[in-house]
């Protein structure tokens, strides 16, 4: 009996299914990377859990570091799109910021999430590539948390920036407490996620806020 595994062959793809197609390289990818670091992930086992050939996946993407760059691009726009959202109603901008803040570390809270990035950091350490792309990756998330420190320090909701710094120390705070979360360090600060995210808003606010 034949026991050769037919490939699934994606062909000419129609226009309307060719971002579907690549989503679907996307979704794992993003699972190989995470499930089997950089290294342990190649192309060709992407092909076969997807039972596709080789040449489908290169024909979109030219290497593993493409395909890496692809998975984080994706993933922050969609993180974007969320930020647009918040960004775009009629609140105060503190508050949106607040919202923004917390939109931010609940991305971070997703283990899928955690576990990729994690990965892609621990790879820019030997890679220059990876390391510039990474940059490029954050500046591009972090530019709508910008956008709304400055509008809160035109509406001297807060005291002063520079937007960037201000952001960045934010973000760092946000972070850390991911970091303690997922580490499970009983020093995170708090019982539940809201807990811990009050606590580093807050602390924001004491530095950057504008006292009454």
């Amino acid at each position: 009996m034949d026991q050769t595994v037919k490939r699934r062959s994606l062909g000419r793809p129609r226009k309307e299914t060719v971002q579907a197609i690549e989503n679907e390289i996307l979704d794992a990818a993003q699972e190989l990377f995470a499930r089997q670091g950089f290294a342990g992930t190649s192309i060709d086992g992407l092909a076969t859990k997807l039972q596709i050939s080789k040449h489908t996946v290169y024909r979109r993407f030219a290497d593993k570091i493409a395909l890496l760059d692809a998975v984080a691009k994706r993933d922050t726009e969609r993180f974007r799109s969320r930020l647009a959202e918040i960004q775009a109603q009629s609140e105060p901008a503190i508050d949106r910021l607040e919202r923004a803040a917390r939109a931010y570390f609940d991305h971070g809270c997703v283990v899928d999430n955690a576990v990729f990035y994690l990965v892609a950091s621990a790879e820019a350490v030997h890679s220059d590539d990876i390391r510039k792309l990474f940059v490029q990756w954050a500046g591009r998330a972090l530019e709508p948390l910008i956008e709304l420190v400055s509008e809160a320090i035109s509406e001297e909701s807060l005291a002063f920036g520079p937007p960037n710094a201000a952001a960045a120390i934010l973000v760092d705070l946000l972070e850390g407490a991911v970091t303690r979360i997922r580490h499970g360090d009983t020093m995170v600060g708090g019982e539940t996620f809201q807990d811990v995210f009050l606590l580093r808003w807050r602390t924001f606010l004491a530095a950057f806020g504008r006292s009454s």
